[in-house]
């Protein structure tokens, strides 16, 4: 389905476009389905097909919920607490400790998803992934190496 904007001659297709006003209306707020996404869209002035906004949504990381009434809404993923730190990621760790076979990082509250971040990008130790909550960062080491290893890795990467 192509929806065409009602002020333009021709359609706007271009990604960013459509990539930039989807993230416009999810910063607005909870979005329905994407047929009333693209409706929107068209009143704004931008035609998109089902497939740009499918991938535009998956390039932006939006969530797809239900809201209070049980209907379908898409979101933008929930932004991490500000930290009261705006230091490096290494000064928002308070404590790194393992049971041999997974590594668990404790932060300041609201600080986990950007040490993960860091630790994803940077890969200390052959890490291979990390999963954060708000004050937690579970850390998955690589098979084959010593989990002891990929922890004294982890600690020179976070300074600690």
């Amino acid at each position: 389905m192509v929806v065409k904007a009602k002020s333009r001659d021709r359609p706007i297709t271009s990604h960013m476009t459509v990539e930039s006003a989807l993230r416009n209306l999810l910063y607005r707020g909870a979005q329905g389905t994407q047929l009333e996404i693209a409706n929107e869209l068209s009143r704004l002035g931008v035609a998109a097909t089902q497939s740009n906004i499918s991938r535009a949504l998956k390039r932006l990381r939006a969530v797809k919920n239900r809201d209070a009434a049980g209907m379908v809404v898409w979101q933008l993923p929930q932004e991490p607490a500000v930290s009261r730190s705006s230091g490096s990621a290494g000064e928002l760790v308070i404590d790194i400790v393992t049971n041999g076979w997974l590594i668990v990082i404790h932060t300041e509250p609201g600080s986990a998803a950007r040490v993960a971040y860091y630790l994803d990008k940077t890969k200390p130790g052959g890490i291979i992934g990390t999963v954060a909550g708000d004050d937690t960062v579970f850390v998955a080491p690589p098979s084959g190496v010593k989990v002891e290893r990929v922890l004294k890795d982890l600690r020179v990467s976070l300074g600690r």
